[in-house]
Order: C-alpha cells, then sequence, then structure tokens
C-alpha cells in the first residue's frame, strides 16, 4: 500500500520543514561544543608536538651548560690508512699537515762471518724466530740454518751473503716492516742467535712499561709457556727480578705459576699482575712486572717470556 504525505495540508504550511528547522537550532549547542572538542584535542596534539620539540633541544643544548661542551672537535682527515687520529678537549682548531719524513723499514739481522757456508758449526739447541721454533744439530751448517728459518714460514726470508771466499753470513730479513717485524729469541740453556753472532751475550728490557717490563704476549695464562711455543725443551733456571731470585721452569710454569712465583718471593716494592687485551677479535694475556727494572737472567729464561731481549751485534758494534 502507498503512503502520501501532504505537508501543511488545509493550512499552506511547510510543517515537515519547520519541524527540521526547529531541530536544529535546538542542536546548535552540540554542534558547538563538537566543534570546541575537535578544536581543543587539535590544540592538545600541536603542544604534545611542541614538547617532542621542546625535549630534544634541552637534550641537544645540555652539554652547553658546561664548559666541557663548548671544548669539542671533529677531526677529519684525507687518508686514515696512513694516521689515524685522536682528539681531547684541549684541541686546537685548525688545518694540519702530515710530512713523512722516514718510512718503516723491514727489520733485518746478519750474523757474525764464517770461513765456509757449508761447514758444520758444532751448534746445536733451540730457537724462536717470530714465534716459530727452529731446532738446531751439531752437523748443521749455514746452509742448513738458512732452510730451516725459510720452511718455519716465520714471516722472514733467510739467505746467505758471500762477502769474500772466506767471509760468508747468514742473513735475516722480514717480510713484513717495522721496529717488531723481526724477533729472534732464544728458547733453551743455549743462546743459538748469540751463538751465532746475531745477537750478544748483553740484553736489555724488551717490552719496557713505567717503572717496570711486560711478558710477551700468550694465548692462556693457565698453560705452560713451553707448550704455548710448542718447545720441545723449554729452559728452566733461577733468574732475579728486583733483589729477589725465582725459579722458573718453563716446561711447567704457565704465568700464572710464573706469578705465583715471584709473589711467593717477594721482591721489594715489585707487583705483578697478567694484563688480557683483545684485538680483532683475540685474545692474549701478559705477565707485567712493576717495581723494578733489575732483571738477571738464567738460561734464556726471560728471554723466552719476552721480558728481555739480546742486544743487536750491530746495534753493539755501532755504538
Amino acid at each position: 500500500m502507498n503512503s502520501i504525505s501532504f505537508s501543511g495540508l488545509g493550512s499552506g504550511i511547510d510543517t515537515q520543514s519547520l519541524i527540521q528547522q526547529l531541530m536544529q537550532i535546538e542542536r546548535r549547542p552540540i554542534t558547538l561544543l563538537e566543534q570546541r572538542q575537535s578544536s581543543i584535542s587539535s590544540q592538545q596534539a600541536a603542544w604534545e608536538t611542541f614538547t617532542t620539540y621542546l625535549s630534544a633541544l634541552q637534550s641537544q643544548t645540555s652539554t652547553l651548560s658546561t664548559a666541557s661542551g663548548f671544548q669539542s672537535y671533529q677531526a677529519t682527515m684525507s687518508e686514515n690508512s696512513i694516521v689515524t687520529l685522536s682528539l681531547s678537549s684541549s684541541a686546537t682548531p685548525g688545518n694540519y699537515e702530515v710530512e713523512v719524513l722516514a718510512v718503516a723499514e723491514s727489520g733485518q739481522a746478519m750474523s757474525s762471518a764464517q770461513s765456509s757456508s757449508t761447514t758444520a758449526l758444532g751448534i746445536s739447541g733451540e730457537a724462536l724466530v717470530n714465534g716459530e721454533q727452529i731446532s738446531i744439530t751439531t752437523t748443521d751448517d749455514l746452509l742448513d740454518i738458512r732452510d730451516k728459518i725459510n720452511n718455519a714460514n716465520a714471516g722472514v726470508s733467510a739467505w746467505i751473503m758471500d762477502v769474500s771466499e772466506t767471509e760468508k753470513r747468514l742473513m735475516i730479513t722480514a717480510q713484513a716492516e717495522g721496529d717488531n717485524s723481526l724477533d729472534l729469541k732464544a728458547s733453551g740453556s743455549t743462546d743459538i742467535w748469540s751463538s751465532l753472532g746475531f745477537v750478544t751475550s748483553a740484553s736489555n728490557i724488551k717490552n719496557s712499561i713505567s717503572g717496570g717490563a711486560d711478558s710477551d704476549d700468550f694465548s692462556s695464562r693457565t698453560t705452560a709457556i713451553g707448550t704455548l711455543l710448542g718447545l720441545s725443551s723449554a729452559a728452566s733456571g733461577t733468574v732475579t727480578i728486583g733483589d729477589k731470585t725465582v725459579s722458573i721452569d718453563l716446561a711447567n710454569d704457565s704465568l700464572e705459576d710464573i706469578q705465583n712465583a715471584i709473589d711467593t718471593a717477594a721482591p721489594t716494592g715489585v707487583t705483578t699482575s697478567i694484563v688480557s687485551t683483545t684485538e680483532n677479535g683475540e685474545t692474549v694475556q701478559t705477565l707485567r712486572i712493576q717495581g723494578t727494572t733489575t732483571f738477571a737472567d738464567s738460561n734464556n729464561v726471560l728471554r723466552t717470556l719476552g721480558i728481555l731481549e739480546s742486544r743487536s751485534a750491530t746495534e753493539s758494534t755501532a755504538e
């Protein structure tokens, strides 16, 4: 059934439109409140954004409340592979140029003169080249020792220099560059390098620190030194540290054992520690002895540890 609506029938007044307008007038306060609510929400969002920006500004400017905040600098350079930079609060702003006056050279050592490169030298014992062990027998001549050094894969090259028909010298040259590129270390009771004339019997502190010395780096603090170095006949003896003597057996003693032995002997004013450092993902251990620079070796124990090193024969001659 269809429905028909006649607005204003009889009176001529559009009552439906009138009612709708009256309803809109009645709803006017609600509409105004809704508009005000929307405006307040927009203002609230704006204040929250402002608060966020203000907090960030406060964080960035907090360093300006101290003098050090005005002493911060940034350093950049074009060739980071050659020179590295570090900054401090006392840095002076400016542009700097670095001039290379000398470049690092490969380490090199020379033996004493021998009349022949094929005559047995009558020397026997163990020695280390850049941490790699070589074993010398009494029947070895200069050529044999050269080959053993080259076969040790120690990052060095050994060769015979023919000075004359009756003067032959064994030369060892590091393949890398720098002061520490060549390390010839005694590792037994016989100092092979001294016997061959590469070094003298005199010694220096190898890894000097303020008021003391460090050993070489080792991969463990609890494993015997002889085992870490792969020595079949590690040195042992009674060494002097400060004003006390200490018995050390590298075949059985680890860094911790040696530290305990020194602490038990209690040299006056001497303290010991084992320092761990990590570089390129590898952690190494170093025995640190502080409070004395007085060391006396026995059977090359301290030389094997890297606390002392034999003086270069060429250095001694130059002096």
